[in-house]
């Protein structure tokens, strides 16, 4: 759905060239996911104290604490803007 919005302005802007492929192949979607997933795991455990991501081994939570709430909302929207900026970057290479 965000792709045929983004694709859509694209054609009524005439940026063609920024146009996004709209299906993906099924070995990406499952990369994606679980890196998705394991990722959200990860970043949860270090907020939440009510996390096990090592359950159902242990239900001990050595992740939690080790950065302030704060610092992870903090490095999450840098990596947001540096993804952004590399995605631009790239569509400026290919044209």
């Amino acid at each position: 759905v965000v792709v045929n919005k983004w694709n859509a302005e694209c054609r009524h802007y005439g940026l063609q060239k920024w146009k996004q492929p709209v299906s993906i192949g099924w070995k990406y979607a499952v990369a994606g996911a679980l890196f998705g997933t394991l990722s959200h795991l990860l970043l949860d455990s270090l907020m939440h104290a009510d996390m096990s991501p090592f359950f159902p081994f242990t239900k001990i939570n050595p992740l939690l604490g080790l950065m302030q709430h704060d610092a992870v909302y903090t490095a999450m929207v840098v990596c947001g803007i540096a993804g952004a900026l590399i995605w631009w970057l790239r569509q400026l290479k290919m044209k």
